[in-house]
């Protein structure tokens, strides 16, 4: 997934990546990476405002709350 080449230097969990959909269940452009640890996750907030291709990406802190209430939408 070209979203997480980005992050290729870190080490990130893989299985708690969350890819969040739309309720049509498109993808959402909004993804949620879980880090193995914060010093990690810190340190990848500065790969902010990149590009991916033609892909503009944003990066944002978020707790692992947010990151269950974004799955609980993508799956109504």
């Amino acid at each position: 997934m070209k979203l997480l080449s980005i992050f290729k230097d870190y080490k990130f969990v893989e299985e708690k990546v969350l890819i969040a959909r739309r309720p049509d269940g498109k993808v959402s452009r909004e993804a949620y990476v879980t880090f193995e640890t914060t010093k990690m996750a810190k340190q990848e907030l500065c790969k902010d405002r990149l590009m991916i291709g033609s892909c503009y990406v944003e990066l944002f802190s978020s707790t692992p709350d947010e990151a269950r209430r974004a799955e609980s939408r993508s799956r109504q």
